[in-house]
């Protein structure tokens, strides 16, 4: 039996954000804890697990980053946006903001010649979750 699709949206939203979670610096922990946060939410879709993603995506979103690079910004976006998708009614729209502020992070972090590869490796994780097209 394959997963609900809300469930595969999540999965891909959070691999969109944990490809890009590096560039967070010394907020990564705050990105990590909204990537799991949606990957637990998937793995087990409890009104718990939703809480936790919703509390990790405000914390997330609601760091300072003023004093730091607009890479790490749009990483802590990416990650707030998979943590969000479990809480809402419909998960593909936050996906798809995952996806572009991952690749936003990239931009910004001075890698633009690597958009390309982040595009096409994103296109191969929706094939993946069978969400190509959707």
């Amino acid at each position: 039996m394959t997963e609900p699709e809300k469930t595969r949206w999540v999965r891909y939203a959070a691999d969109c954000a944990e490809q890009v979670v590096d560039l967070a610096g010394m907020l990564r922990p705050e990105a990590w804890t909204a990537i799991r946060a949606a990957r637990g939410w998937a793995d087990n879709p409890t009104p718990g697990g939703a809480l936790a993603a919703i509390s990790a995506a405000f914390r997330a979103e609601y760091v300072d980053t003023s004093a730091t690079p607009y890479a790490v910004h749009y990483v802590l976006r990416a990650a707030a946006s998979a943590a969000r998708a479990a809480v809402a009614s419909n998960a593909a729209p936050l996906a798809g903001y995952a996806a572009d502020y991952s690749i936003r992070a990239v931009v910004a972090s001075g890698n633009g010649s690597a958009v390309e590869s982040v595009r096409a490796w994103q296109a191969e994780r929706r094939r993946h979750y069978g969400l190509e097209g959707r």
